[in-house]
Protein backbone atom coordinates (compact mmCIF):
# COMPACT_ATOMS: atom_id res chain seq x y z
CA UNK A 1 0.00 0.00 0.00
CA UNK A 2 1.41 3.41 -0.95
CA UNK A 3 1.74 6.33 1.44
CA UNK A 4 -0.85 9.13 1.18
CA UNK A 5 0.14 12.09 -0.98
CA UNK A 6 1.43 15.09 0.94
CA UNK A 7 1.78 18.68 -0.19
CA UNK A 8 4.99 20.70 -0.10
CA UNK A 9 4.18 21.82 3.46
CA UNK A 10 3.73 18.21 4.60
CA UNK A 11 -0.08 18.39 4.77
CA UNK A 12 -2.13 15.40 3.69
CA UNK A 13 -3.90 16.32 0.48
CA UNK A 14 -6.96 14.11 1.03
CA UNK A 15 -7.83 15.98 4.23
CA UNK A 16 -7.72 19.33 2.46
CA UNK A 17 -9.74 18.00 -0.48
CA UNK A 18 -12.37 16.52 1.84
CA UNK A 19 -12.68 19.78 3.75
CA UNK A 20 -13.10 21.65 0.47
CA UNK A 21 -15.76 19.21 -0.70
CA UNK A 22 -17.62 19.58 2.60
CA UNK A 23 -17.48 23.37 2.31
CA UNK A 24 -18.89 23.28 -1.24
CA UNK A 25 -21.71 20.91 -0.22
CA UNK A 26 -22.59 23.11 2.76
CA UNK A 27 -22.54 26.25 0.63
CA UNK A 28 -24.80 24.62 -1.96
CA UNK A 29 -27.27 23.56 0.73
CA UNK A 30 -27.45 27.03 2.24
CA UNK A 31 -27.78 28.69 -1.16
CA UNK A 32 -30.53 26.31 -2.25
CA UNK A 33 -32.35 26.92 1.02
CA UNK A 34 -32.06 30.71 0.67
CA UNK A 35 -33.25 31.10 -2.89
CA UNK A 36 -35.87 28.37 -3.34
CA UNK A 37 -39.52 29.32 -3.09
CA UNK A 38 -41.28 27.85 -0.08
CA UNK A 39 -43.92 26.08 -2.20
CA UNK A 40 -41.16 24.04 -3.92
CA UNK A 41 -39.48 22.90 -0.71
CA UNK A 42 -41.51 19.75 0.00
CA UNK A 43 -40.36 18.23 -3.31
CA UNK A 44 -37.60 15.67 -3.78
CA UNK A 45 -34.64 17.75 -5.06
CA UNK A 46 -34.84 20.16 -2.15
CA UNK A 47 -35.12 17.39 0.42
CA UNK A 48 -32.18 15.58 -1.15
CA UNK A 49 -30.18 18.80 -1.12
CA UNK A 50 -30.91 19.31 2.58
CA UNK A 51 -29.95 15.72 3.36
CA UNK A 52 -26.57 16.12 1.67
CA UNK A 53 -26.26 19.57 3.25
CA UNK A 54 -26.38 17.90 6.66
CA UNK A 55 -23.33 15.73 5.97
CA UNK A 56 -20.58 18.41 6.14
CA UNK A 57 -20.77 18.91 9.92
CA UNK A 58 -20.17 15.19 10.40
CA UNK A 59 -17.36 15.32 7.84
CA UNK A 60 -15.74 18.25 9.66
CA UNK A 61 -15.96 16.46 13.02
CA UNK A 62 -14.50 13.29 11.54
CA UNK A 63 -11.63 15.24 9.96
CA UNK A 64 -11.02 17.05 13.24
CA UNK A 65 -10.56 13.68 14.92
CA UNK A 66 -8.16 12.52 12.21
CA UNK A 67 -6.17 15.75 12.46
CA UNK A 68 -6.04 15.39 16.25
CA UNK A 69 -4.72 11.82 15.93
CA UNK A 70 -2.04 12.96 13.47
CA UNK A 71 -1.05 15.78 15.85
CA UNK A 72 -0.65 13.36 18.75
CA UNK A 73 1.30 10.88 16.61
CA UNK A 74 3.60 13.59 15.28
CA UNK A 75 4.29 14.92 18.77
CA UNK A 76 5.04 11.41 20.02
CA UNK A 77 7.48 10.75 17.16
CA UNK A 78 9.25 14.02 17.96
CA UNK A 79 9.73 12.84 21.52
CA UNK A 80 7.49 15.41 23.17
CA UNK A 81 6.64 14.81 26.80
CA UNK A 82 3.16 13.77 27.84
CA UNK A 83 2.54 17.20 29.34
CA UNK A 84 3.51 18.95 26.11
CA UNK A 85 1.21 16.70 24.07
CA UNK A 86 -1.67 17.32 26.46
CA UNK A 87 -1.02 21.07 26.31
CA UNK A 88 -1.03 20.98 22.50
CA UNK A 89 -4.35 19.12 22.52
CA UNK A 90 -5.97 21.42 25.07
CA UNK A 91 -4.78 24.61 23.38
CA UNK A 92 -6.02 23.43 19.97
CA UNK A 93 -9.46 22.59 21.37
CA UNK A 94 -9.57 25.83 23.39
CA UNK A 95 -8.96 27.79 20.19
CA UNK A 96 -11.87 26.04 18.47
CA UNK A 97 -14.11 26.57 21.48
CA UNK A 98 -13.23 30.26 21.74
CA UNK A 99 -14.07 30.80 18.05
CA UNK A 100 -17.39 29.04 18.66
CA UNK A 101 -18.25 31.28 21.59
CA UNK A 102 -17.19 34.42 19.72
CA UNK A 103 -19.43 33.58 16.76
CA UNK A 104 -22.34 32.77 19.07
CA UNK A 105 -21.88 36.00 20.98
CA UNK A 106 -21.80 37.93 17.71
CA UNK A 107 -25.04 36.31 16.60
CA UNK A 108 -26.89 37.06 19.83
CA UNK A 109 -25.46 40.54 20.43
CA UNK A 110 -26.41 41.89 16.98
CA UNK A 111 -30.05 42.23 17.98
CA UNK A 112 -31.25 40.38 14.90
CA UNK A 113 -33.94 37.89 15.89
CA UNK A 114 -33.23 34.27 15.02
CA UNK A 115 -34.74 32.90 11.85
CA UNK A 116 -37.48 30.34 12.55
CA UNK A 117 -36.79 26.91 11.08
CA UNK A 118 -38.46 26.05 7.80
CA UNK A 119 -41.35 23.64 8.14
CA UNK A 120 -40.99 20.59 5.93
Amino acid sequence: MSAPKTTASGRLAFIDWTRGLAAVIMLQGHTFNSFLRTDLRPNGPYMLSQFFGGLPPAMFLFLTGITFAFLMDSQERQGASTGKRIWAAVSARATCLSWHFCSGFNSTSSGIPPVPPASC
